[in-house]
């Protein structure tokens, strides 16, 4: 995968449908087909209904090709290989080749325009670019945008704004699968990419053909300070496996130097909020030695800690073992 800048990458041709087809003979090929002479075409191209038959009943010999679009073609040929291939534009819309056995197939996504280039061809063939009307090389760019990272999850709601190559401005949101479309003239692009509670990011990338990229955003330090964890800190007597103590008073710190103050209840438990990161705390209760220690809170979690009647102490003083506190 090629990356963008810090924070885009291109993602991998998506794997095409291949189903086994079958058909009426007039329906293998494109060039047993009538054509459309009334609709604008490329060069070598023809008008081609998607096929509408059972690709679940095929003659010998037959597939159904199967587009990302959902465009079907029932070819006499077999693919060369599990995947179709971005080969270039026509008025914006993507152009998509399977490389069959016997020839390429190529179609204009959201039309129903085909062209089958034979290996004799081949050397000869250009695929279409569109270039008329001053939408000079005119495409389309289908952004994911992710949070934290790649592997994050997709976010709504992300305001995209820029500048295609010839300065004209564009303004798109991200829908409910954190994708937008954005269209424009090839070229560098600039994007900056906006949420609020999310740093912004702001950065070029070269558009050369309609394409699929990936960004991702980060939390800004404000909301990352503002989210707060919950610990649920059971008290135990004597070591981990004890009885539950109430009456317990946990006080102390949060990251942040936030003061918290609680008691256990009934069952010897007790719920704290605050800032992750290390937390400072006191354990008290009357008959038993006081704990202090620092514990690492990271995410919202349980914890077990225990007191030792102060009775069952030594005359000499004892530290207090690391193991006072532990997740649970």
């Amino acid at each position: 995968m090629k990356r963008l800048h810090i924070a885009l990458i291109l993602l991998a041709g998506s794997i095409f449908i291949l189903g086994l087809a079958g058909a009426a003979d007039n329906a293998f090929g494109a060039k047993n087909l009538p054509q459309d002479n009334n609709r604008e075409k490329p060069d070598g191209y023809i008008c081609q209904p998607s096929y509408s038959g059972d690709c679940a009943n095929r003659p010998s010999g037959t597939y159904c090709m199967v587009y990302s679009d959902g465009y079907i073609w029932a070819i006499p040929d077999a693919p060369a290989r599990g995947v179709w291939d971005k080969a270039g534009s026509w008025n914006g819309q993507r152009v998509e080749v399977i490389h069959g056995k016997k020839a390429d197939y190529y179609h204009v996504l959201r039309t129903s325009l085909v062209s089958m280039v034979e290996p004799s061809a081949k050397e000869n063939y250009k695929s279409p670019v569109s270039n008329h009307n001053a939408t000079q090389d005119q495409v389309a760019l289908t952004v994911y945008v992710h949070e934290g990272d790649f592997n994050g999850t997709m976010l709504p709601g992300v305001e995209i704004t820029g500048q295609d190559a010839e300065g004209n401005s564009f303004e798109e949101v991200t829908d409910s699968n954190g994708a937008a479309v954005i269209e424009g003239q090839t070229g560098t692009w600039q994007l900056s990419f906006a949420k609020e509670g999310y740093e912004p990011l702001d950065l070029n990338y070269d558009v050369t053909q309609t394409d699929e990229a990936a960004a991702y955003l980060q939390r800004d330090n404000l909301t990352q300070s503002q989210e707060q964890v919950a610990l649920m800190v059971y008290v135990h007597e004597g070591d981990l496996n004890g009885t539950m103590l109430s009456g317990v008073q946990i006080t102390g710190q949060d990251a942040e130097g936030n003061s918290f103050e609680e008691v256990t209840d009934i069952n010897g438990s007790a719920v704290i909020e605050g800032q992750p990161g290390a937390w400072q705390f006191s354990f008290a209760k009357e008959g038993y030695e006081t704990l202090d220690l620092n514990y690492d809170v990271t995410q919202t979690d349980e914890a077990a800690a225990y007191l030792q009647r102060a009775d069952t102490q030594s005359s000499a003083p004892q530290s207090v073992p690391e193991a006072s506190i532990a997740a649970e």
